[in-house]
């Protein structure tokens, strides 16, 4: 080999080693920066994940007994317990509990209104409830129903207030299964459903009793079924059902368009109207079903606990549509064309909303022994449930809303449950050898076998626990089994790459152990500090993160004022929209003070929210102006002082994905896709130092996981370019 030769070889050496560092250091930055692209979706599942925690719970504080705003809440010996201050707030009435208890809870202030003492018994007989309708994993917020399983499903769900994105308090409210929502006999009870979706939806109220029409026309009717009482509530607008209930027991609603679908989509919940009785408060919404954790008075007297179970099963096929599609033209034509519901199969089988094994940090039935428990059981799902209760006999007490006479009550440890039918049980765990065989963790699942699978892996589907609350793990609060349950808790296990057996190889067993995935991470648990946003409640609506007069990064001062009317609703939505924007861009000067004024010609909210912010002037990163039904909000921001382009959308579940979104503009950015990094690099920089910091490591370490991808390849070429000029 000669010098040349040698020369050569040292430069290509040296080329391609300035271009593994600048790899290295600018790949590494982006990755760092985002643990979801290190370590795949749910933060775990692959054998190079350490092991975390199996309950990692930002707010352990939440299972405590404890009381709020007048209400008593219960304790809840669960891994991720529902939130006490929604539970106090559907109890008293969102409009009847202090502002930071409302703020806590995602609630918008007329979720559930109550008023009105008719019959001077010390609780309140007019209710008045307020639903939307939401889609999970195809829009704003995602539900992993098992560790890297997240079937599309709609719902309904509270009204909430703000951002529903993941880690919000709203969005907590917003997933499977739709909640249990309870009165008292004799209340006058109005639900109104304001359609946030992209389809038309109704509801009935299976089981309930309630007048077929509520005004006297067939446009406007009671009963949820367009065939006979009414026509569809379109997106955008919204209808209020009206109905005295009389007799108490355990009932169903749901929607009644096209139920061959939307019922299997998730459009159901439990519906329970309790004894009447004296300072009988009930709590209006069980978000996620599982515990009770105020009964009320009619309900809880004479059981140390309540528990609602409701089961559901979703088809694969029927889920992937709305996730993969967004025009809602095609969902609709895939859906109530193409799709055969009798061709259905059935592959994720859910209880409260989740399966094995996430099942056993939010529904286990803790009890103590010697006691009676009482169990509400829906089933949503087109099969037969055989709840199978381990070490117990349970006692039915009622059917389909009506109670046995006592001589017709039957005690049994496999309870049939057939399609949208509800049975009250009883448990007892009193050890006698026929109600409870003694403490322990007991296994409690369908006996119809598909039903403990997980798209047909087990184990998985509605698997839950009968627990002895001095079997759970006080660390975890979930059961203590004999079997580390670490490899459940791990989306390999589910994508079908662990041994069923794997457990009992010691070798494969650890290897499990070390790609244990985190509960937590799941479902993006977002700790309060990086959540808080400042709000101004507004007539009409609310406005997040204003800004009048302080002049953002890069602003010696505000250089001028604009003022602009924002438009939205159905009406401006284009073919295969269903909600939009008067307008898709909008064009600011930096350093300018934006008086928004956003008007909602819809009947449902509508949001007008601002990403890529400086988190310095703007918490999240993020401005927000959301408006009801039929109003108008005005709020007020100052552009950057830099030159770049927004994201615009509403983050209401599904409105973004159906139409609702936009950029603006701030100066004049270059052509290419300059995005919001330019302007957030500095974000978590100070003032004195931020300059600096506007450079390749400050603009990737708020960059997605294709824009490391891309530093590194760019990196790589760099490391080439110079050691062609050094040859040359």
């Amino acid at each position: 080999m000669n010098d040349t030769t040698d020369d050569r070889t040292r430069i290509l050496v040296w080329g391609f080693t300035v271009a593994a560092v600048l790899a290295v250091l600018v790949g590494g930055v982006g990755l760092l920066a985002d643990p979801v692209a290190a370590h795949g979706e749910d933060g775990g599942g692959n054998a190079s994940q350490p092991t975390q925690s199996l309950c990692e719970f930002p707010n352990p504080e939440w299972r405590e007994a404890q009381t709020i705003a007048g209400v008593d809440i219960q304790q809840s010996r669960h891994c991720r317990p529902d939130n006490p201050n929604a539970v106090a707030a559907s109890v008293a009435g969102t409009n009847n509990v202090p502002m930071d208890v409302l703020m806590r809870t995602g609630y918008a202030r007329d979720a559930v209104e109550k008023c009105c003492d008719r019959d001077g018994d010390g609780d309140p007989d007019v209710i008045r409830i307020t639903l939307e309708i939401n889609e999970l994993n195809g829009g704003a917020v995602e539900h992993h129903i098992a560790p890297g399983v997240s079937p599309g499903m709609w719902v309904f769900s509270p009204k909430t207030r703000g951002m529903v994105e993941n880690g919000s308090a709203s969005s907590r409210l917003v997933r499977a299964p739709s909640p249990s929502i309870r009165l008292e006999a004799g209340d006058t009870v109005y639900v109104t459903v304001e359609n946030t979706h992209y389809q038309p939806h109704t509801v009935h109220f299976h089981g309930t009793d309630h007048p077929y029409e509520s005004n006297g026309t067939d446009v406007d009717g009671n009963d949820g079924v367009p065939q006979t009482s009414e026509r569809p509530i379109k997106p955008g607008e919204n209808r209020t059902y009206k109905f005295t209930p009389g007799e108490p027991g355990t009932m169903f609603y749901h929607c009644h368009v096209a139920p061959d679908v939307h019922i299997p989509m998730g459009l159901s919940g439990m519906f329970v109207i309790t004894e009447n009785a004296s300072d009988n408060r009930v709590q209006t919404f069980n978000n996620g079903a599982g515990k009770v954790r105020h009964p009320s008075r009619a309900e809880g007297n004479d059981t140390a606990g309540v528990y609602d179970l409701h089961y559901q099963a979703l088809d694969k096929n029927l889920s992937r549509i709305p996730a993969t599609h967004d025009d809602p033209r095609r969902v609709a034509t895939l859906m109530n064309r193409r799709h055969d519901a009798t061709d259905a199969s059935m592959d994720y089988y859910l209880l409260n909303g989740r399966s094995f094994p996430y099942t056993l940090q939010e529904s286990p039935i803790v009890v103590d022994p010697g006691r009676e428990y009482r169990l509400r059981v829906l089933n949503s799902g087109p099969r037969d449930v055989a709840v199978h209760t381990h070490g117990h006999k349970a006692t039915v007490e009622a059917y389909d809303g009506v109670t046995l006479n006592e001589s017709n009550e039957i005690q049994r440890d496999v309870i049939d449950v057939a399609p949208a039918q509800r049975v009250d049980l009883t448990l007892n765990t009193t050890d006698d050898g026929r109600n409870s065989y003694g403490p322990g963790v007991w296994f409690m699942h369908d006996h119809r076998e598909p039903g403990v699978t997980t798209d047909g892996i087990s184990p998985g589907g509605n698997i839950n626990t009968i627990t002895y609350a001095s079997y759970l793990d006080e660390r975890t609060e979930l059961p203590q089994t004999e079997t580390d349950l670490g490899r459940y808790f791990n989306s390999s296990y589910y994508a079908g790459e662990v041994p069923y057996w794997s457990n009992l190889d010691e070798k494969l067993a650890a290897g499990n152990a070390t790609s244990t995935a985190t509960a937590g991470a799941v479902d993006h648990w977002v700790g309060a500090n990086e959540m808080r946003m400042e709000m101004r409640m507004a007539e009409g609506g609310l406005v997040v993160n204003e800004n009048e007069k302080d002049p953002p990064y890069g602003c010696d001062e505000i250089r001028g004022t604009r003022n602009v009317t924002v438009e939205a609703g159905e009406q401006f939505a284009e073919p295969g929209e269903m909600f939009a924007y008067n307008r898709s861009q909008w064009q600011f000067d930096t350093c300018t003070r934006v008086n928004v004024t956003l008007v909602n010609t819809d009947e449902v909210r509508h949001q007008w929210m601002i990403h890529g912010l400086l988190r310095t002037s703007y918490p999240g990163g993020m401005f927000n102006i959301e408006a009801n039904g039929g109003t108008s909000v005005t709020g007020t921001f100052v552009t950057p002082g830099v030159d770049t382009r927004l994201q615009l959308h509403c983050s209401v579940p599904s409105h973004d994905m159906s139409g609702m979104n936009g950029t603006v503009v701030v100066g004049n950015p270059s052509s290419g896709n300059t995005s919001a990094d330019a302007a957030t690099a500095t974000d978590d920089a100070n003032e004195s130092t931020a300059t600096a910091a506007v450079g390749t490591g400050a603009l990737l370490s708020s960059s997605p996981p294709s824009v490391a991808l891309g530093a590194v390849v760019l990196a790589l070429l760099s490391g080439v370019l110079l050691a062609r000029r050094r040859w040359n």
